[in-house]
């Protein structure tokens, strides 16, 4: 009976790491909380990938970056005095403002942030099973080293992202003006009907007055 219990346990704890994503995924929420790319503050460095998911190329990529995420944790492990790299990736097709802030122009397109400046990787990445083992290691040197000879630059301040009472906020105030817009519409035809109307009125008025001057005079 304890050998199950033991044996149940052991299987918990391997599905629980098993369901454990190293990746990182990023959105426009938490993008500046979690990296603070902006300000460079100690979050640890981070290898961004930015991809279209439509395309299956970055569920390609994923496995490399578990692969590459294993292996900087063994890194840290053995020496937990460098540096923390967290791997992570970004949608740009559902999160596009991050892919405007940063000029992403093609998919994968693989940045570095690193105190407040963005390294861009360079290289083709191979999916392939047959190259990923040289992949992490091309990526590894990239990450110690390579950044400091690959294209540079600060990185871009972080927009501002309307939070969910904002949105609530800019809905009612649209809102609100398209139905006083309506309104004016609606005022401004009725005005109108009743001018025309009392138009009428008066000329209706007119040639009574007029019909009536006449039989009087004839009489």
């Amino acid at each position: 009976m304890r050998a199950c219990l033991v044996l149940a346990t052991c299987v918990a704890f391997a599905a629980a790491a098993a369901d454990e994503d190293p990746i990182v995924r990023l959105t426009e929420r938490n993008f500046e909380h979690l990296t603070q790319a902006a300000t460079g503050a100690t979050t640890g460095e981070w290898l961004v990938n930015f991809c279209a998911y439509r395309h299956g190329t970055c569920k390609d990529i994923d496995v490399l970056w578990r692969g590459l995420a294993a292996k900087l944790q063994e890194a840290v492990e053995e020496n937990p005095d460098g540096p923390r790299i967290n791997v992570a990736t970004v949608d740009i097709d559902k999160y596009p403002w991050l892919k405007k802030r940063f000029q992403v122009q093609h998919t994968p397109t693989v940045l570095l942030f690193r105190h407040g400046w963005l390294h861009l990787f360079n290289q083709q990445i191979h999916v392939h099973v047959s190259r990923q083992k040289d992949m992490v290691k091309k990526i590894i040197r990239f990450v110690e080293r390579g950044w400091s000879s690959a294209p540079s630059m600060p990185v871009p301040p972080e927009p501002h992202v309307p939070t969910e009472h904002e949105l609530s906020f800019n809905y009612f105030v649209g809102g609100t003006c398209v139905l006083c817009a309506l309104c004016f519409l609606v005022d401004l035809v009725l005005q109108k009907r009743n001018r025309k109307a009392l138009e009428k009125f008066q000329e209706d008025a007119r040639s009574k007055g007029k019909a009536a001057a006449k039989e009087e005079s004839n009489s």
